[in-house]
């Protein structure tokens, strides 16, 4: 467990129509779902496979736990998960596409034992 920076967050979609958006952010743990904005990504035109977005100007972080939110403008957009992993973490709720909130909304549904394919990239320092 060390602090480093985050340099860029990823999702792998599934499937997503032609020209479908999609923004990535990192929040702090809240007790067990989505907390405080960490950082947001831009917005980028969704592909099928792995999408990793940088992060500008990406905020240093110490250890502990996050959630990566996705969104995308695009109901068409599939996000890729994996069942088996032993835990809730899947979790998803309904917001108007755009800059996320500086907190999460209450109220997130959860689907036990599932977990989206995301993940954060940190640099450290030598």
């Amino acid at each position: 467990n060390v602090t480093g920076t985050l340099a860029s967050l990823s999702v792998y979609v599934g499937a997503t129509p032609a020209g479908a958006h999609l923004r990535l952010a990192l929040v702090t743990d809240a007790s067990g779902g989505p907390g405080a904005l960490v950082a947001q990504t831009g917005e980028a035109i969704a592909v099928a496979g792995w999408n990793t977005l940088p992060v500008s100007g990406g905020p240093a972080l110490t250890p502990g736990t996050y959630w990566i939110l996705a969104q995308t403008d695009n109901p068409g957009t599939v996000w890729r998960y994996q069942s088996g992993s032993g835990t809730t973490v899947l979790a998803w709720h309904s917001l108007a596409y755009g800059p996320f909130p500086g907190a999460a909304p209450a109220g997130w549904s959860t689907w036990a034992n599932h977990i989206f394919d995301m993940y954060g990239t940190v640099t450290t320092a030598p």
